[in-house]
């Protein structure tokens, strides 16, 4: 999604600051993802807001840029996660090719 300076503003402000992904997690040895109690040492955790979120990247060492790509190979992002509803709306949403190639199928079935 984020190509160009508008695209990567309309791409941040999906995130709804909520903090759940500012929380150490660890892989269970069944795989599953535990989120701890544990923040990020950024974290309000009153407000559930980053203090330093516009400089996240420089002095957050745990801080991940999260990216279309990136909310769709992890495993460790909150279902409550903006970024995670976003992308399991797109992937519900057929492209537009997908709806062109099913309309003309239809079409040849009549």
């Amino acid at each position: 999604m984020p190509e160009n300076e508008t695209d990567r503003k309309k791409w941040e402000q999906l995130c709804k600051q909520c903090g759940l992904c500012c929380f150490e997690k660890t892989r269970l040895p069944n795989g599953r993802i535990m989120t701890t109690r544990i923040p990020c040492r950024f974290l309000d955790l009153h407000t559930r807001q980053c203090r330093v979120y516009e400089h996240r990247f420089e002095v957050g060492e745990e801080c991940q840029k999260l990216t279309p790509q990136l909310v769709a190979e992890v495993d460790w992002l909150p279902e409550e996660c903006a970024y995670v509803q976003w992308h399991k709306q797109q992937c519900a949403v057929p492209s537009v090719e997908q709806t062109d190639t099913a309309h003309r199928k239809s079409k040849k079935r009549r």
